[in-house]
């Protein structure tokens, strides 16, 4: 993150040379093999805007490798922006040109995105479907990361059949697994969903611990969609552990942050929970929730978070 961060301008002049000159090839493998920099920065539309109006050129119609790289890329840019149907298309497209390339890591990974697509849209056997090929093709190419996202990808179904403790259970794992690696963003990540999962079975204090463990690690690795994620969990555990204000303000907080970047919250957006202020309304007097509503979306995010992590550890 740190060396795209100092590159960055100089990726930029390359997308913007790709897109001039008509060789839209260099812009689409650059935007799309390193899509999730532009995601975890904060600069999606700008990703989103250069990689649609690439892969439009009249250069980048062929089905070859660069336009599926493209594609897949330009899926998560949309996905995270929360236009699920335009990344499914753009995802299925890629699946077909990876395919016809024999590119199986490639497929793999389309395999896998689309299991998330089926499981916003709840068709769970279309969801088994991708999930059950991404993970053959991982166990065929000996991809263990690839393996260890394909497992994580069944949290949503878990939630959906709700089958809490299955979800703690997978997800106690796979933290432990991001841990030994040091990914410290999916770990981020990782911990804010067990937290969720903990606050809806009722373990309020094993969740404001691992809400209170996750909240740095997302902030500290640069990911908005981590600390927006995380903060929802903290906004969750406190309006249904008791103290529904401090869930209020986090939740007018959220609002400022996501409204300035458009980052979906991925509990309400891909979990289809209720949103933190909702959680926080139905809870409170609508004066009360105004005003401590009203407090949070006066505050920057270091407060917010000093804010969160100062409540849960009371």
């Amino acid at each position: 993150m740190a060396r795209l961060d100092r590159e960055y301008d100089n990726l930029r002049a390359a997308v913007h040379w790709s897109l001039e000159t008509g060789e839209p090839a260099t812009g689409l493998r650059i935007l799309g093999t390193g899509w999730r920099f532009w995601y975890q920065a904060g600069y999606l539309v700008e990703g989103r805007d250069a990689i649609q109006e690439l892969l439009g050129q009249p250069g980048a119609a062929a089905p070859t490798r660069a336009r599926a790289i493209g594609l897949d890329g330009a899926g998560g840019f949309v996905y995270w922006l929360g236009d699920f149907d335009l990344a499914a298309v753009y995802w299925q497209e890629a699946l077909v040109v990876f395919d016809g390339l024999g590119d199986r890591a490639g497929a793999a990974e389309c395999h896998y995105n689309l299991a998330f697509i089926e499981m916003i849209r709840k068709d769970h056997q279309m969801l088994r479907e991708h999930q059950s090929a991404a993970l053959a093709l991982y166990q065929e190419l000996g991809d263990e990361l690839g393996m260890l996202n394909a497992h994580e990808s069944l949290v949503p179904a878990l939630l959906g059949a709700g089958d809490l403790a299955g979800g703690e259970a997978l997800l106690m794992q796979t933290s432990e697994a991001q841990r030994a690696r040091g990914d410290w963003v999916r770990l981020g990540e990782d911990l804010s969903l067990l937290a969720t999962f903990q606050a809806l079975a009722g373990s309020f204090e094993r969740a404001r611990a691992t809400i209170r463990e996750a909240l740095p690690i997302a902030d500290g690795n640069g990911t908005l969609t981590s600390v927006v994620s995380a903060l929802a969990s903290a906004a969750l555990v406190e309006a249904r552990g008791g103290a529904p204000e401090r869930a209020a303000t986090i939740a007018g907080a959220l609002e400022t942050l996501t409204s300035a970047s458009r980052v979906v919250i991925a509990q309400v957006a891909m979990l289809g929970l209720p949103s933190p202020a909702d959680e926080a309304r139905s809870r409170l007097e609508p004066e009360t929730f105004a005003r401590a509503y009203a407090d949070g979306e006066g505050m920057t995010r270091a407060a917010i978070i000093d804010y969160a992590l100062e409540g849960l550890g009371q």
